[in-house]
């Protein structure tokens, strides 16, 4: 059957009407982004020691290392003034608690020896002396011991006062390191913020282009030639394609002969059938060949016209070959 629309000329792609204006402006857009200058963040970007870690910067700046001259800073007024709270709370206590007991004794031996009536005697002086003497020597211990103990507590609390210091200057900087991590939370929520408000856009046209992948948004406009009766006779008769090219002088003729020059001599067929008429009024057969057809057509076509019409109404389309046979140039109908 033939084509009823023709051979397609040329296609030309565009646009669907109906997402035209919706792709244009999407382009629009991207173009105008595409124009649009960089934009630098202009706020922090990191964040500086707080004031907290710079007091303790300063004081630790300001702590002198030990020397030789600051090595005995606990003696003189500095080791009494840091002894003085343990010798008044404890040592003073001890040495009167001796003497107190001290006294008790002596007046037990004095009872003790009035009743023996020894009282006033060189005995008394004895025991008098012997207890006196072992009083000092228990002040003596007291004493030694309390300001062994005094001189070890004043000196473990001097040291701790001074370790204070640094212990609050420790302290500050955890804190300040604790501020300065806060502030740069805020200072990369800040640039998150601005990275966020300045790709939006961006985001926008890439979200309008998702929209379209799937989409049919091309349309294609095709120009077709219309067929010519000749090709349309043609297409009833199969004769289109290499056959068609054959006839019609773009194939190579069996036997050597030229292009679109075949056999076409009556006297060579039989079984002779008329199918049909060319647009040009020339009439189409079918055939069979006979013997001597065979022998000279070969397996020349079974269907064409009749050279014998074909002489009376367009001579130049006909020869006759040295056989004596007419033949017919089909490019020539």
């Amino acid at each position: 059957m033939p084509d009823p629309v023709g051979q397609e000329s040329s296609a030309v792609e565009s646009l669907s009407p109906y997402a035209e204006p919706y792709v244009t402006e999407m382009l629009g857009k991207g173009q105008a982004l595409a124009s649009t200058p960089y934009e630098a963040y202009t706020g922090a970007l990191t964040a500086g020691p707080s004031e907290l870690q710079n007091q303790a910067y300063e004081g630790i700046g300001s702590l002198a290392m030990p020397t030789a001259s600051t090595a005995g800073d606990f003696t003189g007024s500095t080791a009494q003034s840091y002894m003085s709270p343990y010798i008044s709370a404890a040592l003073e206590p001890q040495m009167a608690e001796a003497q107190r007991q001290a006294e008790i004794q002596r007046v037990m031996n004095a009872g003790r020896l009035s009743k023996a009536g020894a009282f006033g005697g060189g005995r008394q002086a004895i025991m008098e002396s012997e207890g006196q003497r072992n009083l000092l020597r228990n002040l003596t211990d007291i004493y030694g011991t309390g300001m062994q103990t005094a001189y070890e507590q004043g000196l473990g609390q001097f040291n701790k006062d001074r370790g204070y210091g640094l212990d609050v200057l420790g302290a500050q900087r955890q804190a300040g390191a604790e501020q300065r991590a806060i502030e740069k939370e805020g200072i990369a929520a800040d640039i998150a913020q601005f990275r966020e408000e300045r790709d939006y856009p961006y985001k926008q046209v890439q979200y309008m282009s998702s929209l379209l992948q799937g989409l049919p948004i091309e349309a294609v406009s095709r120009e077709y030639i219309e067929p010519s009766d000749l090709s349309t006779f043609l297409s009833y008769l199969g004769l289109l394609g290499n056959a068609g090219q054959l006839f019609f002088g773009q194939g190579a003729a069996p036997g050597g002969q030229a292009p679109g020059l075949f056999t076409s001599d009556m006297r060579l067929k039989e079984n002779i059938t008329h199918v049909g008429v060319l647009p040009n009024g020339a009439n189409w057969y079918t055939w069979d060949w006979n013997d001597k057809g065979k022998a000279i057509a070969g397996n020349q076509p079974t269907q064409g016209v009749m050279a014998q019409e074909i002489q009376k109404t367009n001579p130049d389309a006909v020869t006759t070959d040295s056989d004596g046979y007419l033949r017919v140039d089909y490019s020539k109908v």
